[in-house]
C-alpha cells in the first residue's frame, strides 16, 4: 500500500529533479562521455502494462515497492523490490513490461558515448554484458540510503544543494556500473567525479549532513567511507576553504546549537547533549566549558536571569 506521505515524497522529487537533469552537463568516464536525459519515480497502484517498446538511450529501473516483470527475447523475468537488483536496459533492445498494484519505480535514462575507438569495442562488450546478465543489475549495498540522501536536497533550490545533488546523482550512476562491470573500465571514477568542483561541492556537502546529522555522532570515518577520500585528504580540502578541520568546524557546530537550546528551551542538559551529538554529558560539559567558559548548568543559571 503506498501511502500519502510516499506519493507526496516522490511527486515533488519528480518535479525538483527536472531543472536538475536538464542542467546537468555530460561527464567523462574512462572512454565514455555519459548524458543523464531523465529521471523519474512513477507510482502505481494498478496493474499497469506497458506495450513492447524500444528507447534510443541505455534504461535503468529499479523497485522501491512491489513487483515488476519484463518481457525481453521471449522471455519473462520478475523482479521485486527484496531482490536488490534493478533492471538494465541497452539501447533498441525490444520490451514489455507489466507492474503490479501497489508498485513504485525509479527509472534512469542516459546515453552513453564513445569518445575513441577503444570506447567504440568497449560499448559492444558493455551491451554483450548487460544481455548475459539477464538484463539485471546488483545494486551497491548503500543505494537507497544515497538515494535517500539525494531526495533529501532536491526540494532545495539553492545553487549548492542543485550542485550536490547532480554530483551525488552522477555517483550513484557510477557506482552501479562499476560494481556490476569491467572495474578497469571505471577504477578512475571517483578522482574525475570530484574533479567537476573538488571544492565548493564537497566542503558543502559536508557542512550540510553535519547539519543534517547534528543530532547523534559522527566521524571522521565516516566521511571517508561517503566520500571514498582519506581523511587527510578531506581535512586539506576542508581547511582551505574554511581555514578549520572538519572536526573542528563539527564541535562549533553543535556547541552553537547545544548554546542556543541551552538559552531557549527547558531542555534537560543530558537530553541537551544528546540532541547535539555528543557521546556522553561529560564530553559535552568539557567542550562547552572550553568554549564558553562555564559549564552548561552554570552558564544557563547566569543567563537566564
Amino acid at each position: 500500500m503506498i501511502t500519502p506521505e510516499q506519493r507526496d515524497k516522490f511527486e515533488a522529487a519528480n518535479l525538483a529533479m527536472i531543472d536538475i537533469i536538464d542542467s546537468l552537463p555530460p561527464f567523462k568516464i574512462g572512454n565514455f562521455e555519459i548524458k543523464t536525459l531523465s529521471f523519474k519515480t512513477n507510482i502505481f497502484d494498478h496493474k499497469y502494462v506497458i506495450d513492447e517498446h524500444q528507447r534510443p538511450n541505455y534504461e535503468f529501473s529499479v523497485m522501491f515497492a512491489g513487483e515488476m516483470s519484463t518481457l525481453i527475447d521471449g522471455r519473462r523475468i520478475s523482479l521485486h523490490v527484496e531482490h536488490k537488483k534493478g533492471f538494465f536496459y541497452p539501447p533498441l533492445l525490444l520490451h514489455q513490461h507489466e507492474i503490479s498494484g501497489g508498485s513504485i519505480v525509479f527509472s534512469v535514462f542516459f546515453n552513453c558515448e564513445p569518445t575513441n575507438k577503444s570506447g567504440i569495442k568497449q560499448l559492444m562488450h558493455f551491451d554483450s554484458l548487460i544481455k548475459k546478465s539477464s538484463y539485471q543489475v546488483k545494486l551497491p549495498g548503500d543505494f537507497f540510503r544515497d538515494f535517500e540522501f539525494i531526495s533529501s536536497y532536491v526540494g532545495d533550490t539553492s545553487e549548492l544543494s542543485a550542485n550536490i545533488v547532480k554530483m551525488r546523482f552522477q555517483e550513484l550512476l557510477l557506482k552501479m556500473i562499476k560494481l556490476n562491470f569491467d572495474p578497469a573500465l571505471f577504477k578512475n571514477f571517483h578522482a574525475e567525479l570530484w574533479a567537476l568542483d573538488k571544492t565548493s561541492n564537497l566542503v558543502g556537502e559536508i557542512k550540510l549532513r553535519i547539519e543534517n546529522y547534528i543530532n547523534r555522532p559522527v566521524y571522521l570515518s565516516d566521511f571517508e567511507d561517503m566520500f571514498h577520500l582519506s581523511g587527510r585528504q578531506l581535512n586539506r580540502i576542508f581547511k582551505a576553504s574554511e581555514s578549520k578541520t572538519i572536526n573542528q568546524y563539527m564541535l562549533e557546530s553543535r556547541l552553537e546549537r547545544a548554546l542556543n537550546l541551552l538559552l531557549n528551551s527547558t531542555t534537560e542538559i543530558t537530553d541537551l547533549s544528546k540532541s547535539t551529538g555528543f557521546s556522553s554529558l561529560q564530553q559535552f560539559s568539557v567542550a562547552f566549558k572550553r568554549k564558553f567558559g562555564m559549564y552548561p548548568r552554570e552558564y544557563r543559571a547566569t543567563h537566564m536571569k
